[in-house]
């Protein structure tokens, strides 16, 4: 199961969402696979797995053509069932370049390719997306099986979303035909009235068949978490954030007629 976790605006909670659910996942004994595709690399150093440049440029030459397999660059991390694809800023921004230039070969399915050498390998893989339009989104969602879309509630918690539903739709149609949203994960909450009022228009625009019923609450032991270089559900276990994103999976389980492996 491939499942991009995407948003074109930044600060909505993508990788913190990506890095719980992974350790969520893990821990109910799902082997789970995170990819670092975005060029920040934020994912990497919440999991204290912030690549080197010879690391990160593996995954580079892995995308233009010039590596062997995926398998030689998935990193352990210190929770179990839990691995890794790291990154770095530099190399991305480079591989982005490259594979816009290179005419001789689909730019858009690169990853698709190499990812179905590996997946019966693990339960999950999840790939942390850039807040951007750019060719290494388009190859996540070619590549995956569905999109989650974590969404700030705020008065600009839909800006960019129709591009975002449009880039989909085209994906869909042009070359991932399988490709679904999994749903709409509603992220930093507040129980105030605008916050509330916010979650009420949601739910009642024409997205509201997308939108997880679960809401991830505003916590700052989760802002602390990436510090330990440890998941929210290690680190603390009883934190809103924690809880909120156990119900979260169980949702998403849910909708994917999955049960847990363990517990």
């Amino acid at each position: 199961m491939i499942i991009s976790i995407t948003n074109f605006k930044g600060g909505v909670g993508k990788t913190t969402s990506t890095i719980s659910i992974g350790g969520i996942l893990a821990q109910r004994g799902y082997k789970t696979l995170i990819i670092d595709f975005d060029p920040q690399g934020n994912a990497s150093s919440a999991l204290g797995l912030k690549s080197s440049l010879s690391d990160s440029d593996k995954v580079s030459r892995l995308l233009l053509g010039q590596y062997d397999s995926f398998e030689e660059i998935i990193l352990e991390t210190t929770v179990e069932n839990l691995y890794m694809v790291p990154t770095s800023l530099y190399n991305l921004a480079r591989t982005m370049k490259q594979i816009d230039s290179d005419t001789m070969r689909r730019s858009d399915i690169r990853l698709k390719k190499e990812l179905d050498k590996i997946k019966e390998n693990f339960d999950f893989i999840l790939i942390d997306c850039s807040p951007a339009d750019n060719i290494l989104n388009t190859n996540a969602m070619v590549a995956a099986d569905y999109v989650m879309i974590p969404v700030k509630l705020d008065k600009f918690s839909l800006e960019g979303f129709d591009l975002l539903q449009e880039k989909i739709f085209y994906i869909q149609e042009e070359s991932n035909e399988k490709l679904k949203i999994l749903g709409i994960i509603p992220t930093m909450y507040r129980n105030t009235n605008v916050y509330n009022s916010i979650l009420d228009s949601l739910k009642d625009s024409n997205l509201k068949e997308y939108i997880f019923e679960t809401v991830i609450r505003t916590n700052v032991r989760i802002e602390e978490s990436p510090f330990s270089n440890i998941p929210i559900n290690f680190y603390d276990k009883n934190s809103n954030a924690s809880v909120d994103y156990n119900k979260l999976v169980d949702e998403m389980l849910n909708k994917l007629d999955m049960g847990e492996i363990n517990g």
